[in-house]
């Protein structure tokens, strides 16, 4: 399916001069880009913010699922999607962006260059969860079945692929004041992606009968159960600009310095959490 969403776009920028070029330090490398000249063509005015409804999102997808209805003590879900989705960076909020702000165009006089894989493009989701109903000690007598009984057991795993994100360069390449939406030369919107990630949460209940009306109910739950690392954020600076003769050598100046760690990971959906609660129901 797809929709026309909104988006902001700089109509005070004119037309971007023939393409310049800028080196890589240390090699002969040159990656060409679009810059704009001033004086802006309304030279009153800064930016001239347009919001137009003219963005485009499609999104093509296929879920498979398997399910097994409670029977037998026991239930289960499978569930797999195949995704993808592409749009011009679309904007949901209807708010004035600030001068530094990714929610902006890359180059306001041709919005096709954010034409790339969506923010919430994953491709690959699976997600299984089940409940185990432990409720064998009814055919069991004595100590046996007062241990046994009033267990019940059920989780959530699930598995993903990594969401995308830019190669971007940390100042105003293009010149149209704005340095969020600066991309590395030659490279589209969100061409990297970050490592696909599994996470399992599981829960272990035991009740107790207290009378005819109220029961008692022990909970132990545990999220991330495997301490897996998953990566939600990526410090997406790939250069960084230097004006320095000895930093730039034959590559001219100013150039572009690759940054070490680009795409080392920023943030993380957390580590392992446990919790314990008691539930009194009556």
């Amino acid at each position: 399916n797809g929709a026309n969403l909104q988006r902001y776009r700089d109509i005070n920028l004119g037309t971007p001069t023939s393409p310049m070029t800028i080196g890589i330090a240390g090699t002969e490398s040159k990656l060409s880009y679009q810059r704009f000249a001033l004086p802006r063509p309304i030279a009153g005015f800064d930016r001239v913010l347009l919001l137009e409804s003219s963005a485009s999102s499609i999104y093509h997808g296929m879920v498979v699922q398997l399910n097994k209805r409670f029977s037998h003590h026991f239930q289960f879900l499978a569930s797999y999607a195949l995704s993808k989705v592409i749009d011009e960076l679309p904007d949901p909020r209807p708010s004035n962006p600030g001068p530094g702000d990714s929610r902006l165009l890359s180059d306001s006089s041709n919005p096709r260059l954010d034409r790339g894989p969506g923010a919430s493009d994953q491709r690959h989701r699976l997600t299984i969860n089940g409940v185990w109903d432990m409720n064998y000690s009814s055919r069991l007598m004595g100590p046996a079945r007062t241990i046994l009984q009033g267990w019940q057991i059920s989780g959530i795993l699930t598995a993903q692929s990594g969401l995308p994100y830019s190669g971007k360069v940390n100042f105003d390449l293009n010149n149209d004041g704005n340095a969020a939406t600066d991309r590395t030369p030659g490279l589209g919107r969100n061409t990297f992606r970050l490592p696909s990630s599994i996470s399992l949460d599981s829960r272990l209940t035991r009740d107790f009968k207290l009378n005819e009306r109220a029961h008692l109910q022990i909970i132990c739950e545990a999220f991330n159960v495997f301490n897996r690392a998953n990566i939600s954020g990526a410090r997406s600076t790939e250069f960084s600009r230097s004006t320095s003769s000895a930093m730039c050598g034959m590559a001219g100046t100013p150039c572009l310095v690759p940054q070490s760690n680009f795409g080392a990971p920023s943030a993380s959906l957390g580590p392992r959490i446990m919790q314990f609660a008691a539930k009194l129901v009556f």
